[in-house]
């Protein structure tokens, strides 16, 4: 065995270890569009099923996933992710029976479904962090403590500095399992430009990409374009990767036409896309506003953009990094395409860009490398000073917003109070009271207990 392989285990764990204590530390559990994957989940253990009618719980049957399709009932959201409350749902019952608790739909009947939500999302996201830094890892030069240590900083940035902390670890939206896919097709398609293992890892990307597409359907961007980078680049081992994929996407359309009669749930329909009137407004809000703008909540993604700006500039842009790039813009021009919400519904932050996250971070590596570079200068110029406070400004502004998104009730309470978001949605650009801001100032002005776990109200 490698003698860096121990010291590298031991890095990686301690990200996961960490990370996930932040997460799980965090009280603000936003159980909303993920609110019917528990009992989708209990459906599934319990009866080999994806139907809700089972469940007598009016706030199961009122909830606004709770869709009718061929006369039974289930969640409208992609059922996929709801595989992940599987093992939690599985020590629940097996618990129940040696008389602790009383099983997992007792909790669904009860109400009571937040810890398992909060724990199964955070352990996700913490893997898609400790993903992210292995991809970093393998990307970096240098020695291999060095390429620990920053990749270590990398992952734990995305995992802190992020919406990967302020709404994927806090339930399990589509968007913790999206990440945590599309960085290990990152991974897989790393090693495969590598050509390392090249039919295995290619089966792998191809399990990876259309897992993620379950997931999240959005992420169809980045089917196709890993599709085209399989068979522009790696066209021999393309059967490979057409296996990985198939071996999702089959037993995916068979569940679905058993429960829906269709290849696709309704959640996947295109009519949910177009260019409706508000289109360029959601563009910009999805970048700027004080309320979904992922520049705002998140400053340290700007790092994507240098870094691959200077790739650009000194001629040595990576396949990977064009098909990063290119995922990044076109989920921004379809996100903000969202007819039926573009305002990304009752969320902290930039909710609809969170999937392109691995993305971001493996963009941002060149810029990182590049500024640590220009510090271990004998003498460090004042642009290296100055790029490298700048970065570190952004980081730290970054982590404070987004763990005021995981540990303030009140930061999502802005959704709702004073006026509704849904039927509102021009206040994603108010700046009188700026969501950015909504925590702290309910801290200022309740206190810092009510704006963790006050009641929602009206904070000005």
């Amino acid at each position: 065995m490698p003698r860096t392989v121990g010291p590298l285990r031991r890095n990686r764990f301690l990200l996961f270890g960490f990370v996930l204590a932040c997460y799980l530390s965090a009280p603000n559990v936003t159980n909303t569009d993920a609110y019917l994957a528990v009992p989708t989940a209990v459906s599934i253990v319990h009866t080999a099923g994806l139907e809700l009618d089972q469940f007598r719980s009016p706030v199961v049957k009122a909830h606004h996933g709770y869709v009718e399709s061929r006369g039974r009932h289930y969640d409208y959201f992609p059922w996929a992710d709801a595989l992940f409350f599987v093992p939690g749902v599985v020590i629940v019952d097996v618990l129940g029976r040696l008389g602790i608790g009383s099983g997992a739909r007792a909790l669904v009947e009860a109400n009571r479904m937040g810890p398992l939500q909060l724990v199964t999302a955070s352990l996700v996201t913490a893997l898609a962090a400790v993903a992210v830094a292995v991809v970093a890892y393998e990307r970096l030069q240098g020695s291999a403590s060095r390429r620990r240590r920053v990749s270590f900083g990398v992952g734990l940035v995305f995992a802190l500095g992020t919406a990967a902390w302020s709404t994927a670890s806090r339930s399990l939206w589509q968007h913790g399992p999206s990440m945590l896919a599309l960085a290990l097709a990152l991974l897989a398609a790393q090693r495969l430009e590598r050509g390392h293992q090249p039919r295995r890892v290619a089966g792998a990307l191809g399990v990876a990409v259309a897992g993620a597409y379950v997931l999240r359907p959005t992420n169809a961007i980045a089917l196709v374009a890993f599709v085209l980078l399989v068979v522009l680049r790696h066209r021999r081992w393309v059967a490979f990767y057409i296996v990985g994929v198939l071996s999702v996407l089959a037993p995916f359309v068979a569940v679905n036409l058993a429960t829906y009669g269709r290849l696709l749930p309704p959640y996947f329909s295109a009519a949910r896309i177009s260019l409706h009137g508000d289109y360029l407004e959601a563009l910009a809000a999805n970048l700027v506003s004080p309320a979904r703008g992922i520049l705002i909540f998140s400053p340290v993604v700007a790092l994507s953009v240098v870094g691959f700006l200077l790739q650009v500039r000194k001629g040595r842009l990576q396949p990977l990094e064009v098909l990063a790039a290119g995922c990044t813009v076109v989920q921004l021009l379809v996100v903000s395409a969202q007819n039926e919400g573009w305002w990304a519904g009752h969320a902290f932050g930039p909710r609809f860009m969170s999937d392109v996250l691995p993305f971001l971070a493996y963009l941002s590596i060149p810029a990182v490398e590049a500024l640590l570079g220009a510090l271990r200068a004998s003498t460090p110029t004042a642009a290296a000073r100055l790029g490298a406070g700048a970065a570190a400004l952004a980081v730290v502004v970054s982590v404070g917003i987004n763990a005021q998104g995981a540990y303030l009730r009140s930061s999502t309470c802005w959704n709702a109070r004073p006026m509704n978001v849904d039927f509102h949605p021009a206040r994603v650009w108010d700046l009188h009271d700026p969501q950015v801001f909504a925590g702290f100032r309910a801290v200022a002005s309740d206190g810092l207990r009510d704006a963790m776990l006050g009641p929602c109200r009206r904070t000005s």
